[in-house]
């Protein structure tokens, strides 16, 4: 009953396949034409439900970081109307990386009038605030993850990390700091309120703290071009021997990373602070 309400579809599929396991003792089918029933019913089924089946394969491209066919199923399966709050979800964050903020949002306040799980409700919110902030309202975006905070007994550190970030992008930087401490307090693994604690430090010159914070950054997520750039201007102003190639090695390193409108820094910005050898 339970099942039923929840997810009807899911209820009439499962009902169709133990109708056909009782149709097939009652007329004493051999096991390769119960194989044979059961392939002819999945094969109709996907034919039925086949936005549905759609979505779930672009959640597994998606899971298997193949972006590109991910996308792809996700657009067609959006347009035409799936029930998937996964498919919304994974797709908008496809869109936000790619630049396109108005038409993630768009999507996510879409996804939010499906039958969605609270957990994927508050994945749905946080990715709609940094939507917000890609799209320069910064302010707005404080206000709605500031909402989210009010409204649930507890968020994680994704989300304090985000609202870390956003207070450091309005100039308060002494929110930014609590915020982001109380992230890694509740995650210590989190990379993105490391990042946002080193970006803190460089901008009050406090380069000792910067860097440890920007090394336990990459320490967790390698391939964070924004901790590996600012550790390359930290090397740069150093008075190591080796401080130029360091620097170059940090830089590169960002360089080969995924930058995203998501990211604090540009690849011109990197590849401007790369210093050829001599």
């Amino acid at each position: 009953m339970n099942l039923l309400k929840r997810n009807p579809r899911k209820a009439l599929i499962f009902g169709l396949y133990i109708l056909v396991t009782v149709l097939s003792l009652f007329f004493y089918l051999s096991l390769p034409a119960l194989i044979t029933a059961y392939a002819l019913l999945t094969l109709i089924l996907l034919a039925v439900f086949r936005v549905d089946a759609v979505s779930v394969l672009g959640n597994i491209y998606y899971g298997r970081g193949d972006k590109e066919r991910a996308g792809k199923l996700f657009e067609y399966a959006i347009s035409r109307n799936t029930k998937s709050p996964a498919a919304h979800l994974h797709y908008a964050v496809m869109l936000l990386r790619k630049g396109e903020a108005e038409k993630a949002s768009t999507i996510l306040d879409k996804a939010l009038g499906l039958n969605v799980k609270p957990l994927t409700v508050k994945n749905i919110r946080l990715v709609k605030g940094s939507c917000l902030w890609a799209m320069g309202e910064t302010d707005a975006a404080v206000a709605h993850l500031e909402k989210m905070r009010g409204d649930y007994e507890y968020v994680n550190a994704q989300v304090l990390s985000t609202l870390g970030f956003l207070y450091f992008a309005k100039g308060d930087d002494e929110k930014a700091e609590a915020l982001s401490l109380a992230a890694i307090d509740d995650t210590p693994s989190t990379a993105a309120a490391w990042d946002n604690l080193g970006q803190i430090y460089y901008k009050k010159n406090d380069l000792p703290k910067a860097r440890e914070a920007f090394e336990k950054a990459i320490e967790h997520k390698p391939d964070l071009p924004d901790s590996l750039y600012f550790l390359g201007l930290i090397a740069k102003q150093s008075d190591s021997e080796n401080a130029l190639n360091t620097a170059n090695d940090f830089f590169s390193r960002a360089l080969a990373c995924e930058i995203t409108p998501l990211n604090t820094v540009t690849r011109a910005q990197i590849e401007k602070e790369l210093t050829p050898s001599l």
